[in-house]
């Protein structure tokens, strides 16, 4: 509680004039809320002491850093109440200042009438989610609204029964529908209209006919034998058989031979020929994948007409399987050590072997380092080309001064030659105002330096002044 409200009155402060117009780097310090001496000094005070922290802000949130041994902690985005949406309720920042400020939370009530029901905040008034009463499916009563509970009985206005539809048309072979997921009805079920073998409406897909030519059904290795001789004589006053007739004792055929039925005539009962029935085929369509699409290439899908009985092929036809694209995984963020890129990358999960990164420069906003207290460094990395790869941000702690093995340059420093501190194991470099250029190699191959100030003075560094210096921050400071 004590943390919160010491928080608040540094807010009120800052919404008193004490704060300045964001830039995509800044942040600022609205100092500390709860001290505390330090028990040790020196190096050992960053592994034993109590914390003693201080709030700061930026555009995009505020956290708590310790002075002392700079870890962070609380860090969270701005929030508004929904009585001063503007002005963040922990530091006091302002979103007319650049501040990025969520939505604010209101304090909804369900509240209703005869006609309508709707959402109301308790603390601002806004009214939100109007609309007018209604019921249902599923077998609730349909005189009872189904979000507020109002009922006709009330002489609540209830409206028509509604359905949950799926946004999605559900099919079979004859035609398509939408399904009502409370109560199963099916709406608007309309036969399938085709084009070109596919559904105009749902996408359904008959099989495309085999385009080859089906062989000839073998000829029957045999001829079944009658079952009786036909009757002689007639019927009906000596006419011969007319009909109608009706068939008996049937023999079904198979792929390769021959069946048969026996006709006879209805008038007059007698049997009359035996008749053979053509050996025949039963085709159903098998289809196979030959060669499985992947994330760029297309692939191949064949269709074969195939007896069930015995397996005989009638004809086959190919279809072309669209590529898949690509389903990219989450993108991962590295930070170069010494975070002056950061590189953005993500695989694909159908193949590995497909990977997008790309690399950006990052900005930078320092809060220098005294002796006796801490700094940081925020960087920031947010020019992706790529929509998928979004903005990062890193916070590097820069101890006290008094704490590191400094190198402090003579004040009577002019420039600094080339190579002259190759090699060196300092942690930080103090250039004094008043140089004006820092020479090839001059501080290369540093490996322990983590903190450079360099004054506005300067106006000439190599490009390699600093190679090999890879946890280094360089501090430029511009007045």
């Amino acid at each position: 509680m004590l943390k919160r409200t010491a928080a608040l009155v540094l807010a009120f402060i800052a919404l008193c004039g004490q704060t300045a117009a964001f830039s995509d780097q800044s942040f600022y310090s609205l100092g500390f809320y709860e001290k505390s001496a330090l028990q040790t000094a020196g190096r050992a005070s960053r592994a034993s002491h109590e914390h003693m922290y201080e709030l700061f802000y930026d555009a995009a949130g505020h956290w708590y850093i310790c002075t002392a041994c700079g870890v962070e902690t609380e860090k969270e985005e701005h929030y508004a109440a929904c009585t001063a949406p503007d002005v963040c309720v922990l530091c006091g920042a302002l979103k007319e200042e650049g501040a990025v400020m969520d939505e604010p939370e209101h304090d909804w009530q369900l509240q209703m009438d005869a006609a309508y029901h709707w959402d109301e905040c308790a603390r601002c008034g806004a009214v939100a989610a109007r609309e007018t009463h209604y019921a249902i499916c599923a077998g609730k009563d349909p005189n009872l609204c189904a979000i507020c509970g109002a009922t006709a009985e009330d002489k609540a206005e209830i409206g028509p029964v509604v359905h949950l539809y799926l946004d999605t048309m559900l099919f079979d072979n004859s035609s398509h529908w939408y399904l009502c997921v409370l109560c199963g009805q099916k709406n608007s079920q309309e036969a399938h209209a085709f084009r070109n073998g596919k559904c105009t409406a749902c996408g359904y897909e008959t099989i495309a006919a085999p385009t080859a030519t089906p062989a000839p059904i073998p000829t029957p290795t045999k001829t079944p034998e009658p079952s009786q001789t036909p009757e002689s004589g007639s019927c009906q006053g000596g006419k011969q058989h007319t009909g109608p007739y009706s068939y008996r004792n049937r023999v079904s055929p198979t792929c390769t031979e021959a069946g048969r039925w026996e006709k006879y005539c209805d008038a007059c009962g007698r049997f009359v020929a035996t008749e053979t029935i053509s050996p025949s085929h039963r085709f159903v369509n098998v289809t196979e994948v030959i060669t499985a699409p992947t994330c760029l290439t297309a692939g191949t899908q064949r269709t074969s007409s195939v007896c069930e009985v015995c397996g005989y092929c009638g004809g086959t036809a190919d279809q072309s399987l669209p590529a898949l694209g690509h389903d990219w995984g989450e993108a991962a963020y590295t930070w170069s050590p010494n975070h002056r890129t950061a590189t953005a990358s993500r695989v694909c999960k159908r193949d590995g072997g497909h990977v997008e990164s790309e690399q950006v420069s990052a900005s930078a906003q320092i809060l220098s380092p005294t002796d006796k207290t801490a700094g940081h460094a925020a960087f920031t990395a947010q020019d992706f080309q790529n929509a998928a790869f979004k903005k990062q941000t890193a916070t590097v702690f820069l101890p006290a001064l008094n704490t590191l093995n400094v190198l402090r340059l003579p004040a009577r420093t002019v420039s600094v030659e080339g190579e002259a501190f190759v090699h060196l194991t300092c942690e930080a470099v103090i250039i004094p105002d008043g140089c004006v250029s820092i020479g090839s190699r001059a501080f290369a191959d540093c490996k322990n330096l983590l903190y450079v100030r360099i004054p506005a003075s300067v106006t000439y560094i190599a490009e390699d002044a600093f190679a090999g210096c890879e946890q280094a921050v360089i501090d430029r400071l511009t007045e």
